[in-house]
C-alpha cells in the first residue's frame, strides 16, 4: 500500500470540500511507508484551506510530529483543536 495512503487521504479531503461537508477528526501519523509521509495531505490542507474541527497526531517520529503539529498551529484556522501522543 506505499504510496497509496496520501493520494486516498488528499483525494477524500477534496471530494468532502466540494460537498461543503467538514470531517470531525483528521488523525495523522507522519510516516506512511518508504519515503511517503504524511507532510504532503498536511500541505493541501493548508493549500485548500480544507480543515476538520480537530487533527490528532499520533506517530512515533519526533521530527514528523514537531513539523505536523507546528505547522498545524501555524496555519488551521481559529477553532480546529490540535492534538498529539508522545511516542
Amino acid at each position: 500500500m506505499t504510496g497509496h495512503l496520501r493520494p486516498h487521504a488528499i483525494n477524500l479531503l477534496r471530494a468532502r470540500k466540494e460537498q461543503g461537508v467538514t470531517y470531525e477528526e483528521v488523525s495523522f501519523d507522519h510516516d506512511l511507508g518508504g519515503d511517503d509521509t504524511s507532510r504532503r495531505v498536511m500541505t493541501w490542507m493548508i493549500e485548500n484551506d480544507c480543515w476538520p474541527r480537530h487533527i490528532h497526531v499520533h506517530t512515533a517520529n519526533p521530527v514528523g510530529r514537531d513539523w505536523l503539529v507546528g505547522t498545524a498551529r501555524r496555519y488551521a484556522p481559529d477553532g480546529v483543536t490540535i492534538s498529539f501522543d508522545l511516542a
